[in-house]
């Protein structure tokens, strides 16, 4: 089930800046994705994900061939560096070989974005692996060894110490480090009503400090930041 297709600049990690179409699943294994099931989610991110990926609204494709032509007709005019990133929810849930060759037939290098749970699709351009706590804090099972670039949320709670982030760098084998702030206007939304987005997002306080401790102390990763909301883009 697919929840969006749209085109936009890239927001997060190390392609931040650049066009792209993103092609949304629905679904995730770590938690439900509606507010009552927060605190039940099996993942830490279910207390501050502010990510849209349920069932609602979204519409099933009935092959891959269709879909492609989708995201070939939302990128539009223009044949050069063609690029849809395929996220989630967990997109490894639904993302197959046969959607991967099939993007790649109309000329897109294929990104994905996955929490690391579930073994990537085969064909995969650029992986971003970005890892959630488990809800007690324990440290995830991932599926996944290595990859172009591992993205981590800093600032959530439980959040990750510091013992953890470097077993999780050491045991992988990682083109890029990235550490990215939460955004803490998901965590206050339940309080303080509607969520800014774009130019009105609050300083992003807690763990933006935290990212820059770690970014001193280990100057091998790097820090990221959620361009698109800066900038207003979707």
């Amino acid at each position: 089930m697919v929840k969006e297709v749209f085109v936009t600049i890239q927001g997060e990690g190390m392609r931040a800046g650049t066009r792209a179409v993103f092609l949304r699943f629905t679904g995730c294994n770590l938690w439900a994705g509606t507010e009552a099931l927060r605190e039940s989610g099996a993942g830490a991110c279910a207390r501050w994900c502010d990510t849209d990926f349920t069932r609602e609204g979204a519409h099933k494709f009935e092959t891959a061939e269709e879909l492609a032509q989708l995201v070939e007709t939302t990128w539009g005019p223009g044949q050069r560096e063609r690029w849809v990133v395929v996220t989630g929810g967990e997109p490894m849930l639904q993302l197959d070989r046969a959607l991967v060759e099939a993007l790649r037939w109309h000329g897109f290098k294929v990104a994905a974005e996955t929490n690391g749970t579930v073994a990537p699709a085969a064909g995969v351009d650029w992986l971003c692996v970005s890892p959630k706590l488990m809800a007690d804090g324990s440290f995830p099972k991932l599926a996944v060894s290595g990859a172009d670039e591992l993205k981590v949320v800093l600032g959530g709670d439980p959040d990750w110490s510091n013992e953890q982030l470097t077993e999780l760098a050491r045991k992988g084998h990682w083109r890029n480090l990235v550490v990215n702030a939460v955004d803490e206007t998901a965590q206050l939304q339940r309080t303080v009503g509607p969520k800014f987005t774009g130019l009105t997002l609050p300083i992003v306080r807690l763990g933006l400090e935290r990212c820059l401790r770690w970014v001193h102390a280990n100057p091998d990763w790097r820090l990221g930041y959620q361009l698109h909301k800066v900038v207003g883009a979707p």
